[in-house]
């Protein structure tokens, strides 16, 4: 077992663009997702990471009506107004050595992509453990 292949979550949970922060919120809640990839929309785009902490930052400290508001708003419209922060997300292949991806992943999980781009898994630290 030294591959990420060998330790990554297969398949995993990915927000879109079009959904509702809402929905973000509620599989982050659901799973104890700490982050949560969002599927850039193209296959050119870039993955992002939204952190449990941008949530946070984004739906504290304003009204009732306006938390209600934000909940509603896209996904693609909250990080196009920059209100919602995000992390660019690392990727790996499946079969980089895990000793590589250890010391490049910091306390961001990183998404494992197969040969064609096509996100198939994601690592975390906690899937090292």
């Amino acid at each position: 077992m030294s591959t990420v292949a060998d330790f990554m979550v297969a398949a995993p949970l990915a927000a879109e663009l079009w959904q509702p922060v809402s929905h973000v919120r509620h599989l982050m809640l659901a799973n104890s997702f700490s982050f949560i990839p969002v599927a850039p929309g193209n296959k050119r785009g870039a993955w992002r990471m939204i952190a449990d902490y941008h949530v946070a930052q984004y739906l504290r400290g304003v009204g009732v009506s306006e938390r209600r508001r934000r909940l509603a708003r896209p996904v693609k419209d909250a990080l196009a107004s920059r209100a919602l922060g995000f992390h660019p997300a690392t990727t790996v292949r499946a079969d980089a050595p895990v000793a590589e991806i250890v010391t490049r992943m910091g306390d961001h999980p990183v998404l494992v992509q197969s040969s064609r781009g096509d996100v198939v898994g994601i690592l975390t630290a906690f899937d090292l453990l």
